[in-house]
């Protein structure tokens, strides 16, 4: 099992309830029960950057210093679901501003001493921001759950109150089994 750490943005109550109730249809109608079957702390995110083989300690350490930076929360929408095809990953496109391009520029910056162990998917200008709803083993399922997704979706306005560091596990098919979240950032209000 191969372990790693990311750093997510978290949203208010009423939009982390919205995700959750879009991974709970996927799961009722029996098209995809990936989201909810993830053990441990799976809450619906927008990923700013995933670390491979890098040490706990190493992580942390900088994760300690990086709450002291001020950062805000922003409000964001979104408007459409959409799919990687080579994954077969149903998401919430989130629209980009810059806002959403600070916070992305801001950790990679930050972190930018164990950037050789960032995922090569979570750089800037190179990651498109998403929270993901469902993931299917081929792509006829998956088509069939981004229609039933389609027709349920509302879009939405939310707001990021917090950025948190998750430890996560992965199968040897690299597939998400697990995450523990280890520590949190309130973001302070806009003035």
């Amino acid at each position: 099992m191969k372990e790693g750490y990311s750093i997510e943005l978290l949203f208010d109550k009423n939009f982390e309830s919205y995700v959750h109730d879009l991974w709970l249809s996927c799961a009722e109608n029996n098209l995809s029960n990936y989201m909810t079957s993830i053990e441990g702390d799976s809450v619906p995110h927008i990923a700013l950057s995933v670390y491979e083989s890098v040490d706990k300690q190493e992580i942390q350490s900088l994760f300690d210093r990086y709450k002291n930076v001020d950062i805000i929360k922003a409000e964001f929408q979104s408007s459409a679901i959409c799919m990687f095809k080579a994954t077969n990953v149903i998401y919430i496109n989130v629209n980009v501003n810059r806002d959403m391009l600070n916070y992305f520029e801001d950790v990679y910056h930050f972190f930018v001493g164990i950037s050789d162990k960032c995922s090569p998917y979570y750089l800037p200008y190179v990651i498109i921001p998403h929270i993901s709803i469902a993931k299917c083993n081929d792509f006829e399922k998956a088509k069939k759950c981004w229609m039933h997704i389609a027709n349920i979706f509302q879009p939405q306005k939310f707001w990021v109150e917090k950025i948190a560091l998750f430890k996560l596990y992965f199968d040897d098919n690299n597939q998400l089994t697990k995450c523990k979240k280890v520590d949190e950032i309130m973001l302070d209000s806009p003035k």
